[in-house]
């Protein structure tokens, strides 16, 4: 079954959400006090990360999916490298 470019990166977003939840409980059971002082950083980034989605699959839906998903791999990349470089 072939699925949509929204599709695939509404579940891509939704597979995230798991390992960022036992990221969290790993944290708290680690130091309980870094992780309750750290929550106002996972509610932006759960609301970065979901409008984030929604600019992504507006842009998904105007160019083929091919190069989209190119031209996001390229841009991650090229951070990862400026990271690593610097």
């Amino acid at each position: 079954a072939k699925s949509s470019p929204a599709e695939i990166l509404k579940i891509s977003y939704m597979m995230s959400a798991p390992v960022v939840l036992a990221s969290s409980i790993y944290l708290f059971l680690n130091n309980p006090s870094l992780a309750l002082s750290g929550w106002p950083a996972l509610v932006l980034s759960f609301i970065v990360g979901f409008l984030s989605l929604s600019f992504l699959i507006n842009i998904a839906r105007k160019i083929n999916f091919f190069k989209f998903a190119l031209i996001f791999a390229l841009i991650c990349f090229l951070g990862a490298a400026l990271q690593w470089l610097l």
